[in-house]
C-alpha cells in the first residue's frame, strides 16, 4: 500500500505533544516542551521536506555548555565513539560567546501523521530519553535536570483543545 504524504503542519506536532502530558511553548514553526515527570526541556523543529510534503521534526535537547578549552580530541573522541553508549541520536557541538553548547538530537522522518508518524514521534522522543541517561554516564552531570517531583513546571503553557488533538497510537515515552 503506498502512502500519501501532505503537508505537516506545526499544530500537529503540538498537538501530541501536549497530549502525551509534555507542557507546551510555540513561537513560528518550533516547539519548546517540558516533560513533567522529569522536567527535562526539549525543542522541536519541524523542517518542510522541498517538494511541500511531508516533513522532518528535529528534536533537540541541551546538554552542557562547554568552555573552547573542554572541547579536546580526547572529549570529541567520547563524542564520536561507537562504544559511548548513544545508539540513536547524535551530539552536536554549536559554537557560542561562551565557547560550545552541546546538544543531543534526534529527528522523525514525517509523511502524513498516520499511526505510523506517531509511532516514529514517540520513539524518537524515548530514544532521546534514554540517550540522555547514558550522556550522564559518559560526562558526568548534565545541564538537562535528573527528575525531581518537586522541580517547577515551565509557565505560559498554551492550552491545547482536546477535540483537535490526533489519535495516538498509545505508546508512551520510556523510562
Amino acid at each position: 500500500m503506498n502512502t500519501i504524504e501532505r503537508k505537516i503542519e506545526i499544530s500537529e506536532i503540538e498537538n501530541l505533544l501536549a497530549k502525551e502530558g509534555a507542557l507546551i511553548e510555540l513561537q513560528g514553526n518550533t516547539i519548546t516542551s517540558t516533560d513533567p515527570e522529569t522536567n527535562l526541556k526539549m525543542t522541536h523543529i519541524l523542517v518542510q521536506d522541498n517538494d511541500g510534503v511531508g516533513a522532518v521534526l528535529f528534536n533537540t535537547m541541551a546538554l552542557k555548555q562547554l568552555k573552547k578549552e573542554e572541547v579536546s580530541s580526547e572529549f570529541c573522541l567520547k563524542l564520536l565513539s561507537i562504544e559511548n553508549g548513544i545508539n540513536t541520536s547524535n551530539f552536536r557541538l554549536v559554537p557560542n560567546k561562551q565557547g560550545y553548547s552541546l546538544i543531543l538530537q534526534n529527528f522523525a522522518k514525517l509523511q502524513n501523521m498516520g499511526p505510523e508518524d506517531i509511532d516514529d514521534i514517540l520513539s524518537s522522543l524515548s530514544y532521546l530519553f534514554a540517550d540522555v541517561e547514558a550522556s550522564r554516564k559518559l560526562f558526568g552531570e548534565i545541564t538537562a535536570p535528573r527528575p525531581d517531583k518537586n522541580a517547577p513546571k515551565a509557565t505560559n503553557i498554551k492550552a491545547v483543545d482536546s477535540k483537535t488533538q490526533p489519535k495516538s497510537t498509545g505508546n508512551k515515552k520510556k523510562k
